[in-house]
């Protein structure tokens, strides 16, 4: 173990002295322009799935509604993140806003692995939603 350590140590002065053997990083979900056609369809959906739900809703029926509507969308991490900010920036009531922020928190890891995380790099959350399997099973929307 003690190896392995001054090995990595050894390594890391090595590339720190080099200066330019730095490793060119690209960001892992490009950003989408709010004018971008997709965004502003998916924008259209969420606004017209929080009009159809009953007032006195729920945080949880609220984001479960909003989940459901980005899961059929088949859009992309970025344009689903960028619907979402979309969104966020109209004037909402607090339980719409707070479910929107838990959906746009799962939505932005745009991670291909992990509990519950669908997306990465030209990923679509059209794998639909999570299934619960412990005790009786059943459809979770509010996560992806």
């Amino acid at each position: 173990m003690r190896m392995l350590i001054l090995g990595m140590a050894a390594a890391a002065t090595l590339v720190a002295a080099g200066g330019d053997a730095q490793i060119p990083v690209t960001p892992l979900s490009p950003v989408v322009s709010r004018d971008d056609p997709n965004v502003i369809a998916l924008y259209t959906d969420i606004l017209r799935t929080i009009a159809g739900v009953p007032a006195p809703a729920s945080r949880e029926a609220l984001e479960a509604q909003i989940a459901y509507t980005i899961d059929q969308s088949q859009a992309n991490c970025p344009v689903v993140v960028a619907a979402l900010h979309e969104t966020l920036d109209t004037a909402q009531p607090k339980p719409t806003v707070q479910a929107l922020r838990d959906v746009l928190t799962s939505a932005s890891r745009c991670d291909r692995y992990g509990t519950a995380a669908v997306g990465g790099p030209g990923a679509t959350l059209a794998l639909g939603p999570v299934v619960g399997i412990g005790g009786g099973g059943g459809s979770n929307y509010a996560n992806f």
